[in-house]
């Protein structure tokens, strides 16, 4: 566990989840200290904007009898810039940190970059198709992940499937995530959609592998075609596979004898 801080209920210390790199070798127990809330992190509030939205029938893909729109809300982060247009991405800049493990034997840097950038310039996410989801690529540089002297365990950076890994059980730290999806595109059309749920060890898990060493990454890939023939992850789909692997940093971890368990 954190040492806890004079004054500060536990309430307060759970938005307390972004740890300054400079910090990332202090001991663990002592973290909570150093990391910061969301609100000091960006510096500015959250900025509400309204979004419009229309109820689609997806059996007919029309909005049906009527005409049915609405709103949702949406939170920008970061400062207003000088309005270049009218589009309100291009008023709001939100600096966001992306770290990925490359095997380039298997996909050139170059290429990742490019992907990025088409990626970002189309835009991602549900609602790509009304303006969301677009970004710029400002730099791409190589970095090396920090470790902590002594590690023996990793935290993790993303989600990612741990189930049936030579682990130290009860010197492993994580919350559940479980991950619920479907199909786009063609997928909406088959008999099912829906991909089964995926159970995940959420983002921030601290894993201790039997015999530790470096690493820049854990977990599997999940699903494929089962024994059975049958999708493992989607019935309409069966080679659907999911991402379970996730970036990690070395931490150390008090031993046996130690005054944190």
């Amino acid at each position: 566990g954190f040492n806890p801080l004079p004054g500060d209920d536990r309430k307060t210390a759970k938005k307390r989840v972004w740890l300054p790199v400079e910090h990332f070798a202090a001991p663990v127990a002592d973290w909570l200290k150093y990391c910061r809330t969301a609100a000091d992190l960006l510096g500015d509030k959250a900025q509400p904007q309204p979004h419009p939205h229309n109820a689609i029938d997806r059996r007919t893909s029309t909005t049906g009898d009527g005409f049915a729109p609405y709103s949702m809300g949406r939170q920008w982060y970061g400062a207003r810039g000088k309005q270049a247009t009218t589009d309100t991405f291009a008023l709001i800049d939100a600096a966001l940190d992306i770290h990925i493990v490359l095997d380039e034997s298997r996909l050139p840097a170059a290429d990742l970059e490019r992907a990025l950038s088409d990626i970002g310039e189309l835009g991602f996410g549900r609602d790509a198709n009304i303006g969301l989801g677009r970004f710029r690529v400002d730099a791409f540089d190589t970095a090396l992940f920090p470790t902590q002297a002594d590690a023996n365990a990793w935290l993790t950076l993303a989600p990612c499937a741990p189930q049936g890994l030579a682990w130290d059980a009860e010197r492993c730290f994580y919350t559940v995530f479980t991950r619920f999806g479907r199909h786009g595109d063609i997928g909406v059309h088959l008999r099912n959609p829906f991909k089964s749920p995926v159970l995940l060890a959420n983002t921030g898990a601290v894993l201790s592998p039997v015999h530790y060493r470096g690493a820049l990454f854990t977990g599997q890939g999940l699903g494929g075609i089962g024994a059975d023939g049958e999708g493992v992850l989607s019935k309409a789909i069966p080679e659907t596979v999911h991402q379970g692997y996730a970036p990690v940093v070395g931490v150390r971890l008090p031993t046996q004898g130690g005054n944190k368990q």
